[in-house]
């Protein structure tokens, strides 16, 4: 019989338009039955943290520290920061879903945080984004190809 795959995404609970991508993603996985997805937050997470988005409370979470302690198939980051989280993590396989150029989050004036953002695409994960410009910047600025996995 056949193991499911295990799927490790990172995420924080903070309602925002790219966590709630990322939880609806993070949904139709689980809702696969070959499928174990668990949700991976920095600190202990609640049902009442997670209010916004009710759908989600059914799909395992836990902490960073915890996660470190599982084997997973796949981890996915999901923002710049969470990339260099990774190396904390067992898995076959690592991912960065890229759904910004996260530096253009920062002032001009920010030269260390523009940097390291841009930085996580210099780790040589594979990327999947959610847009076709993304994926030619990342291409154009980093010759790395992305795969375009659109929302919905």
């Amino acid at each position: 019989m056949r193991t499911k795959t295990k799927i490790g995404i990172l995420v924080s609970s903070s309602l925002s338009g790219g966590n709630n991508v990322i939880l609806e993603h993070a949904f139709h996985i689980h809702q696969r039955n070959r499928v174990e997805v668990t949700l991976i937050f920095p600190t202990e997470t609640s049902d009442a943290d997670l209010s916004w988005f009710p759908r989600i409370c059914g799909v395992p979470r836990m902490t960073l520290s915890e996660a470190e302690n599982h084997e997973f198939d796949c981890v996915i980051a999901t923002y710049w920061r969470t990339c260099f989280q990774l190396n904390k993590l067992n898995a076959k396989a690592y991912l960065y879903f890229n759904q910004s150029v996260e530096s253009r989050f920062f002032d001009e004036k920010d030269f260390n945080s523009i940097s390291a953002a841009e930085s996580a695409y210099l780790l040589g994960l594979p990327i999947i984004t959610e847009a076709n410009w993304i994926k030619n910047y990342v291409k154009e600025k980093y010759d790395q190809d992305a795969i375009v996995v659109h929302n919905g």
